[in-house]
Formats: C-alpha cells, sequence, structure tokens
C-alpha cells in the first residue's frame, strides 16, 4: 500500500522497508525518534528454540490437507450440480449454494496461498529444491508465478489493492510491474531483477499456464465449467488474500517512517496481529493472529510454531508496554490492552467484525497513513 505525502513514496511502516524520497535522496525528519531498549537478538532469545524447527512432515500435512478442503467442497458442488436435485430447486436456491461453494473454495486457495507463502520464506523445509517445487505447485494452482513473487516480497513495492480483482491487477503489472513475464520495458519490478530472476519467472509462469490446463480439462474442457468451478472461486482467494493483508499492515493510526527513522524491528513492530475467530485463525495456519513475530522471523519460523512464538513474544514484551519511541519515556500501566492500539509495542485487536471492518477502512482509510515523524518545513525563495 502507498500513500503520497509531501512529495515522497509513503509506505506502511508494517511493510519493513526504508524509503527514500522520488529522487532517490535519503528523505530527512525534523524530529528524532528514540530507540527500542531491546533489540531484535533479545527477541529471539526469549522464543523457545523449538519455534525455529521446520518440520517437513507437519508442512506437508497441511498441504495435503488444504488442498483435500478444495477438492471435497468441489466433488461435492460436481455431483450436486449434476444431479435431479439442482434442476429443481428455484434460482434463489442455486445462488446461495453457488456463492456459499465459491466462498469455501476461495478460502481454502487462499490457505494454500498460505502453505505456499512458507515455501517462498523457506520455512516449508530445510530442503531448498522442495521448497521452490512445491512451492511453484501452491502458487500455479491459484494462478499466481511463485518466483516473482518470492523475489519481490520481501521487497514490497507500490500497491493498491482492492478486494475481489485488485490482487490479479498487481499480479498483471499494476502499478509496478506484471509477474507473469520479465523485463518488459517501464515496469519497474524488473529494474532490479537478475537474469536468473528473469528465467525463474518463466518457469513460474509455465507451471501456472499447466495448472490452468490440468484445471480446464479436469472440469470437462468447457469454458462455463472453468469458470463456473475454478475462474470465480479465484475472486474470493482474492478477498481473502487483500482483506488479510490490508488488516495485517494497517489500523486507525497507522504510521509510517523514512530513510531517516525506519528501523527493522520498529517496522516489523507496527504490525498487527487480529483475531478472526469462528476457527478461521487455525484453518488459515494462524497468518492473522501470528503475523507480528512472522514479519520479525520471517525466514525462521513456520506457521504452525507461530502461535508458540507469539505467546514468548508477548511475554517479552509485556514490561516494556508503555515505552515511547517518540519520548524515550515509559507510562506505567497494568496491561497493554490499557493502551489505544497505536501506542502499543505488541499490536492485537479483536477483528471478528473483519467483513464489515476490511470495506469500512478501505472506504474512511483507504491507504492514508501519517508520518512518524514530520518532514521539514520546504524552503521558500
Amino acid at each position: 500500500a502507498t500513500t503520497m505525502t509531501q512529495g515522497i513514496d509513503v509506505k506502511p511502516a508494517a511493510l519493513s522497508v526504508p524509503l527514500t524520497a522520488k529522487d532517490g535522496a535519503p528523505t530527512t525528519s525534523v524530529q528524532e525518534l528514540k530507540p527500542l531498549p531491546f533489540t531484535l537478538a533479545d527477541i529471539r532469545k526469549a522464543i523457545p528454540p523449538a519455534a525455529f524447527e521446520k518440520n517437513l512432515a507437519k508442512s506437508m500435512f497441511y498441504l495435503v490437507f488444504d488442498y483435500a478442503m478444495w477438492g471435497l467442497t468441489l466433488y461435492t458442488m460436481w455431483v450436486f450440480t449434476h444431479s435431479p436435485l439442482w434442476g429443481e430447486l428455484s434460482f434463489p436456491l442455486k445462488a446461495v449454494a453457488t456463492v456459499l461453494y465459491w466462498n469455501v473454495v476461495g478460502f481454502f486457495m487462499w490457505c494454500i496461498f498460505v502453505v505456499g507463502h512458507d515455501c517462498g520464506h523457506k520455512t516449508f523445509s530445510v530442503y531448498p529444491l522442495v521448497n521452490d517445487v512445491l512451492g511453484n505447485l501452491c502458487h500455479g494452482s491459484i494462478a499466481v508465478p511463485f518466483f516473482p513473487w518470492q523475489a519481490f516480497h520481501k521487497a514490497p513495492v507500490a500497491l493498491a489493492i482492492f478486494p475481489f480483482y485488485g490482487y490479479f491487477m498487481y499480479l498483471l503489472g499494476m502499478p509496478d510491474g506484471c509477474h507473469y513475464l520479465p523485463n518488459l520495458p517501464g515496469h519497474r519490478l524488473w529494474e532490479i531483477a537478475s537474469s536468473t530472476e528473469s528465467i525463474k519467472c518463466l518457469i513460474s509462469t509455465a507451471a501456472v499456464i499447466a495448472c490452468l490446463a490440468g484445471h480446464f480439462y479436469a472440469l470437462g474442457g468447457t469454458w462455463t465449467n472453468f469458470a463456473y468451478y475454478y475462474g470465480l472461486p479465484l475472486l474470493y482467494f482474492d478477498w481473502w488474500l487483500v482483506t488479510v493483508t490490508y488488516l495485517q499492515h494497517h489500523h486507525e493510526e497507522s504510521i509510517v517512517f523514512d530513510n531517516h527513522d525506519w528501523s527493522f524491528l520498529i517496522g516489523g513492530l507496527e504490525t498487527v496481529d487480529r483475531t478472526f475467530g469462528f476457527g478461521i485463525d487455525a484453518l488459515h495456519h494462524h497468518i492473522t493472529d501470528g503475523h507480528v513475530v512472522h514479519h520479525l522471523f520471517f525466514l525462521q519460523i513456520p506457521h504452525y510454531n507461530l502461535p508458540m512464538a507469539t505467546k514468548a513474544l508477548r511475554a517479552f514484551l509485556a514490561p516494556y508496554e508503555g515505552y515511547s519511541i517518540f519520548t524515550g519515556e515509559k507510562t506505567a500501566v497494568t496491561a497493554a490492552e490499557d493502551l489505544p492500539l497505536a501506542q502499543r509495542l505488541y499490536k492485537h485487536e479483536d477483528t471478528r467484525d473483519f467483513i464489515w471492518r476490511i470495506h469500512s477502512y478501505l472506504v474512511r482509510l483507504g491507504f492514508r497513513t501519517k508520518r512518524a515523524t514530520p518532514l521539514p518545513p520546504k524552503k521558500t525563495n
């Protein structure tokens, strides 16, 4: 997500990247932030070593489970829509069953994306080849090119995303560059890419095409079936991706930093853990309620260990709650919940209203944020 502030390209601090002015020069602020009274190494020591263990068998279990849920839902709907009962249903009942099917399949597509996300961060297993092969499978099956996502996800860029269609517009090239074809003129993503990354992009695109062809023929070789059983659920996958990603990195008082005041740790702690409830957090692999610690150790902690690591992170930060990076002083508090969300070191919010929250935030807040520190006033002639 990107917004414009005083001629500076500004991104949420939670994206964990420093910012520069449009001409490439570092930006400067008129106020110095105070350093945190602890380091990333201190946090790592507080997290149990078991949280950093990557287990291929566990990762495979979740991958197989998600595909099984997708497959079972698809098979059930296929049998239902080809049965005499389907023809006897009224249009409204067919519509309800259809939307329910699209939602369930789209959700498990999203879950598969999260497993592929572990492959991209090399936390699926300790074997690079396994991570790459299964990452291309997971992402390819939902029309996402794995290697470009892996390369550019670690260096976030301008991205205006909207539910149901925004992510695929982004993958096609709006606004930063196409993820399916490398080195297209004017596509700035590829200005920082190596020739190896360009070749890997083509490999991932081939994986996407192969998966799409497999879906097409498995669904009877008709465009109607392809759109109904696969294409439209992809829009609901897009909704989940946008919803979770936006709410991870935005809240009512989100702030942004530049090269002058940014740090990896401060940026990571600006992300928000959210509880969606209803069993959703566990089903999509704690990507919502374990995101803060994921940001801090994204190459080291697999998704099934995020709850353990998050519990340790909360315990570690508890004595420091009330500390302000703006004043360097600590306010006495009995619990982090006594503070407004924006003033907490560990940010967590119950978000069981996530369906309403995402759309209301996009309407009210969009991608507007405020700076952590103000820029110096512009010089006048």
